[in-house]
This record gives C-alpha cells, sequence and structure tokens, in this order.
C-alpha cells in the first residue's frame, strides 16, 4: 500500500555513509565553519577563522624565527666563551709579569742589603 511505502526509512550503505563522512584531515576545518556558521548572527563574535594552512605556515614561520634565535644566542655564547678565555689568558699573563717582577725587586734588595753589608 502506498502508505506502506512512505513510512518506509531507507538506510545508507557503508560506500553512502563515506560519501558524508568528512576525512579526518579535515575534520578541524568543518568544526570551525560549523562554529563559524553558529556565531555568524552574533556581530560581537566577529573573527577570522584562519584556514588549516594558514595556521601551519604561522607555526612554520615562528618555528623559523625560533631556529634563528637559538642560532643567534648560541653564537653570542661562542663569542662570550672566546672573550672570557682571552681574559683568563691576559689575567694569567698579568699575574706571570707581576709575580717576575717581585722576584726582581727580591733580587734588589738583596744585592742592595749584600752591598751595605
Amino acid at each position: 500500500s502506498i502508505a506502506g511505502i512512505s513510512n518506509m526509512k531507507i538506510l545508507p550503505s557503508a560506500s553512502d555513509m563515506k560519501l558524508v563522512t568528512t576525512s579526518p584531515d579535515m575534520k578541524e576545518e568543518e568544526e570551525e565553519l560549523y562554529h563559524y556558521a553558529s556565531t555568524k548572527g552574533n556581530a560581537r563574535v566577529i573573527q577570522s577563522i584562519l584556514s588549516k594552512v594558514q595556521r601551519e605556515a604561522m607555526v612554520d614561520e615562528i618555528k623559523e624565527e625560533e631556529r634563528s634565535m637559538v642560532n643567534e644566542m648560541k653564537e653570542e655564547n661562542v663569542a662570550m666563551m672566546t672573550e672570557i678565555q682571552d681574559s683568563k689568558a691576559r689575567e694569567e699573563t698579568m699575574i706571570n709579569e707581576i709575580n717576575d717582577s717581585k722576584a726582581r725587586e727580591e733580587t734588589m734588595m738583596k744585592e742592595i742589603n749584600d752591598s751595605k753589608a
């Protein structure tokens, strides 16, 4: 009967379900679009929705800047360590000169005392 046919429910097949299922890599964008569509009428919630590609580009740019900063800091550390080592070498040279000067002074004082005696 016609009434029986109109109450009939048609269930989609497995292949039909695949057609309406969102692919995993597009899931996030679909959720953002649903969110955008639900807030479209609200004037306070006007915001730009970044696509996944735009977000990935931003993340890549941030990572590149971070790598650049880390490399710059490493170079600065190497320069500072070199400067510290040079400073230590100068300090050791000065200490050696002071010790040599003290030894000469002691020798001269001994010669003076020996010549007085």
